[in-house]
């Protein structure tokens, strides 16, 4: 998971972001295509340092909201959602981003593992249930979830992730989220 760190100076903020070697190139994109891109439709500066491990957003004051949009971009990308999902971001004003650590919920490495497969599921299923009925995206990375979309389904798909991680079993869980779509589709 990305470190952050927050700096300002005079009329400009930088936002200072950890992320795993191997996923930098992620980051950049191909011929630094994710970069320009942010940087292009957010106004903003990226600075990366692949020697480090660091990636710098620097906007100016007035230009915050921009850095905080790059920010979860970012993250996004760090945790092994596509670039082309992370940028829905950008295009709708209710997305988000929510990182969840399941190593609280484990006791050992080999408990780790076997809550992120609950998680994953046979051969992909539970993961992919949760996407489609959601309408989220989901990456398992190390010992972290990353999920992305709108604020209300996010924090549904949350909490069903939470409560895989405290072994609820599927059935209970999915008549939660059927429950939960019965509601949004009455109220939204």
């Amino acid at each position: 998971m990305p470190k952050v760190a927050e700096n300002s100076r005079g009329n400009r903020i930088a936002i200072v972001l950890s992320v795993d070697e191997d996923r930098l190139g992620a980051v950049i994109g191909t011929k630094g295509r994710v970069e320009k891109y942010l940087e292009k439709s957010l106004g903003i500066v990226i600075k990366i340092d692949s020697k480090k491990g660091k990636v710098i957003i620097t906007a100016d004051r007035g230009n915050v909201e921009a850095a905080l949009k790059a920010r979860m971009v970012v993250e996004a990308i760090a945790n092994g959602i596509s670039f082309e999902d992370a940028k829905k971001v950008l295009e709708n004003p209710d997305y988000i981003l929510e990182i969840i650590d399941i190593s609280e919920y484990a006791r050992s490495k080999r408990d780790l593992m076997r809550i992120k497969a609950r998680l994953i599921g046979k051969q992909g299923k539970i993961k992919t249930l949760l996407e489609d009925e959601l309408g989220v995206k989901i990456a398992i990375r190390n010992k972290y979830v990353a999920i992305l979309g709108r604020y209300q389904d996010v924090m549904m798909a949350k909490e069903a992730v939470q409560a895989i991680c405290r072994g609820s079993k599927y059935g209970r869980v999915l008549k939660k989220i059927e429950n939960y779509k019965i509601m949004r589709n009455i109220y939204y």
